[in-house]
């Protein structure tokens, strides 16, 4: 595995907790599966990154 990875990871996970996690309430399992898999599609298509110049990633996509 790369030796960045974990850090990636790391990041990812304080970026749930801190967008995500921290704002709302869970009620169950499925509920928090439901909360993060939509973070994960808002994080994915709608959310800028400042990596990229605060596009979102499908903007990156559409620009190559």
């Amino acid at each position: 595995m790369a030796p960045n990875a974990n850090s990636y990871a790391e990041s990812w996970i304080a970026s749930v907790r801190r967008e995500c996690l921290d704002r709302f309430w869970c009620f169950g399992l499925r509920h928090l599966d439901y909360m993060v898999q939509t973070h994960v599609a808002y994080y994915n298509r709608d959310r800028p990154h400042q990596s990229l110049g605060n596009r979102v990633l499908g903007e990156r996509t559409q620009l190559r």
